[in-house]
């Protein structure tokens, strides 16, 4: 789903990352579950720092938190960050880590 560009430039912006990053998915069976866990892994490749995991509970189908490990979700998105909100899901990972 990423190019190499934007995969370099993720991991510049993510050597800032201060703490541990856990990204928890609430999936299902379906085509948008599988290309969000791939968006997901994608972007946690970038840095030894994020994890994702996919024991998330939430109503909204499919979707994800983030936040520092073992504390608890204050950012949540619903469905593929694609265009501006890709930019604020790089955000969120940068400003919970410190």
């Amino acid at each position: 789903m990423l190019d190499t560009n934007i995969q370099a430039q993720l991991k510049t912006y993510f050597e800032e990352i201060e703490s541990p990053i856990v990204l928890e998915a609430t999936l299902d069976d379906s085509t948008q579950s599988a290309q969000m866990l791939e968006l997901l892994n994608e972007v946690a490749e970038q840095s030894a720092k994020i994890t994702v995991k996919t024991s998330g509970s939430s109503k909204n189908i499919p979707s994800f938190t983030v936040a520092k490990v073992d504390e608890i979700a204050r950012i949540a998105f619903s469905g593929l960050p694609m265009g501006h909100e890709m930019t604020s899901f790089i955000l969120a990972i940068l400003q919970s880590s410190g």
